[in-house]
């Protein structure tokens, strides 16, 4: 944009900006590794062909872990996908996790990086 500009011009860009990303975001209705099949819309999960019920919080960690799978994903960014924040939450981060890796029967899916933060193993 070239100055000087009005702030409804301002609000008009960044909403259609907005619009688009949301458009994008939608087409990536249904992420899947291995066995693991995440509906992001429905917000479900199936492991095979069982249907595992997560917690909201659950549900965000599995997601941004499997929006990287193959990658080690911070502690850092796990933290500001899943509570918007990045302050240290103590424990926390550890205990919803081994919630999520219980709740996925412990199949090896999510694996830890010691003092780096959980990588999804995409086999």
């Amino acid at each position: 944009m070239v100055k000087p500009f009005s702030m409804a011009e301002l609000q008009a860009r960044i909403e259609a900006v907005l619009r688009r990303t949301a458009r994008a975001a939608r087409a990536e209705a249904t992420l899947q590794v291995a066995d693991l099949r995440v509906d992001l819309n429905a917000r479900q999960v199936w492991l095979s062909d069982r249907k595992v019920n997560l917690t909201r919080k659950e549900f965000d960690l599995l997601m941004a872990l499997t929006r990287q799978a193959g990658t080690i994903v911070s502690r850092e960014r796990l933290l500001m996908d899943a509570w918007q924040t990045t302050r240290k939450a103590g424990h926390t981060l550890d205990v919803q996790v081994a919630a999520l890796c219980g709740k996925l029967d412990d199949a090896g899916l999510v694996e830890t990086v010691r003092g780096v933060g959980y990588r999804l193993r995409p086999s």
